[in-house]
């Protein structure tokens, strides 16, 4: 009777423990001639010559690495678990599915295999069913991109990865990639280091603008966290976040969500110091948004763009943003821009966006509404009607300090005869506000010369505007637009 127990309670073990066991691999004898095992443990202890070959692991080992190291081929995983304690044990390529927890690249042999292989075998060894922790600070590396749209390091769910060191891509051809690539995950934490883009040394062709070679690219990913990093010299966006494309289709409806950027250095990129394009719950705080378009640049060369881009097919939205404490300044056209409706029915594609306090040393471009500053000094804004109305912006507790702190210009499109159509604003509410307005031939809140517009109401309430004498009894805006000033305990102070 104790028998019969016995056998089924051996029956009822799974097979890796009726059958696990442990290997040491030997020197002297062909790899691929001892991984014949399933579910076996296989110890590294000497120097393991893969023969060039691609050697395919049985299913559901382990591979644990002692001493010695496995070198001159490629290892392709099987849901195999790594187990190292080893320096520079792994000098081959590898290929297949891993399970590695711990990461790291003092794991990688670095006088074998290039910078490019060992950040590949970072890539392979992440598995979305597992936690991945990942330590990159051994050496700096210089990455290559081989495909349209690729990426060099690119992060899997469950992730946590601190660089200590550099990225820097080589010159790359192709005018769409990513340095550091967080698509279609969840969970995923970069932290530290510097990613150096081919700013200075990109092929640039005709036909394209290039303008879409990101440093970190975070698109329909949820839970990220992205944090004291340091982005240069990128032909695109130093960081985007964005929504997802589905395969196949024109289909841009997955955003991402519950984003956190924090104590990040964006300086000297091409095109944008950061971009949100389709995003619902992200927070910016404590970053310098800097210098895009120093070195080259092309439009818009903003620190900060919030860009929804309506257009059909995307149809996309950005909204339940904090931008807080961050600092902007030397960016070729203007430190802070949010634009992208231009269709009828878009003009709720930004809502909830929230400026606060923050220091932009140059204009502001605020083409839609939703958006909200609180406490924060900027030189000037500048309203640009699209084709639909700017509904609302408020402002409040805001210092302006340039010579013409809010201007309304007429919308970037052209009307039949060529000249620029007017712009069609809603209202523009500033409370509790100070506006340090320098002597001006037109109006104290002025608008282009070139240009009529709308305005439904610009809202003074509790505000105080200091300007020159000679300026004191002016009007606040521009007869050339129509709409309401509305005053309410608003003070008007001669500058001394």
């Amino acid at each position: 009777m104790y028998r019969i127990y016995i056998i089924l309670a051996l029956l009822s073990l799974p097979l890796g423990s009726i059958y696990g066991r442990t290997i040491s691999l030997k020197s002297n004898i062909p790899i691929e001639k001892q991984l014949v095992y399933p579910n076996t443990m296989y110890v590294v202890n000497s120097s393991i010559d893969c023969g060039g070959k691609v050697i395919e692991m049985p299913a559901n080992c382990v591979l644990n690495i002692k001493s010695g190291a496995l070198r001159n081929g490629s290892i392709s995983g099987n849901k195999t678990k790594l187990n190292t304690c080893s320096d520079k044990g792994i000098a081959v390529i590898l290929k297949g599915s891993w399970l590695a927890p711990v990461i790291n690249d003092l794991f990688f042999d670095s006088s074998v295999l290039t910078d490019d292989q060992i950040i590949g075998n970072i890539n392979t060894l992440q598995s979305d069913d597992i936690s991945n922790s990942i330590i990159i600070g051994t050496k700096d590396y210089h990455c290559t991109i081989t495909k349209l749209n690729g990426a060099a390091l690119v992060l899997r769910s469950n992730t946590k990865c601190i660089l200590k060191s550099i990225i820097t891509l080589l010159p790359c051809a192709f005018p769409n990639y990513q340095i550091v690539q967080i698509y279609d995950v969840h969970d995923v934490e970069f932290k530290g280091g510097k990613i150096v883009g081919d700013l200075l040394d990109h092929p640039y062709t005709s036909g394209s603008s290039h303008e879409w070679g990101h440093g970190i690219s975070i698109k329909n990913a949820q839970r990220i966290k992205v944090t004291s990093v340091f982005v240069t010299h990128c032909i695109g966006d130093g960081i985007v976040v964005g929504g997802w494309q589905e395969p196949n289709t024109n289909v841009y409806d997955k955003a991402a969500k519950q984003v956190r950027l924090e104590n990040i250095v964006s300086d000297d990129n091409r095109r944008q110091a950061m971009t949100i394009s389709h995003a619902d719950g992200v927070v910016v705080n404590n970053c310098r948004l800097t210098n895009t378009g120093k070195t080259k640049f092309t439009a818009p060369s903003a620190g900060l763009d919030i860009e929804p881009n309506s257009e059909a097919p995307w149809n996309q939205g950005v909204k339940n943003v904090l931008i807080e404490n961050c600092f902007f300044a030397g960016n070729k056209y203007r430190q802070f821009l949010s634009h992208g409706y231009l269709n009828s029915g878009d003009e709720d594609n930004i809502q909830n966006v929230t400026v606060k306090g923050c220091t932009f040393e140059g204009n502001c471009d605020v083409h839609t509404g939703g958006i909200t500053f609180v406490s924060s000094t900027m030189e000037s804004a500048t309203f640009r009607g699209g084709r639909d109305k700017i509904r609302r912006v408020d402002f409040n507790g805001c210092t302006f300090t340039g010579e013409k702190p809010l201007m309304f210009q007429g919308t970037m499109y052209k009307n039949g005869k060529g000249k620029p159509a007017g712009g069609d604003f809603g209202i523009i509410s500033l409370k509790k506000c100070v506006i340090y307005s320098r002597k001006s031939k037109e109006a104290l809140l002025s608008s282009n010369s070139s240009e009529i517009g709308e305005l439904n109401d610009l809202v003074l309430d509790n505000c105080t505007i200091i300007n020159d004498k000679e300026t004191n009894n002016r009007s606040i805006v521009s007869r050339k637009f129509k709409g309401r000033v509305i005053e309410n305990n608003t003070r008007r102070i001669p500058r001394k």
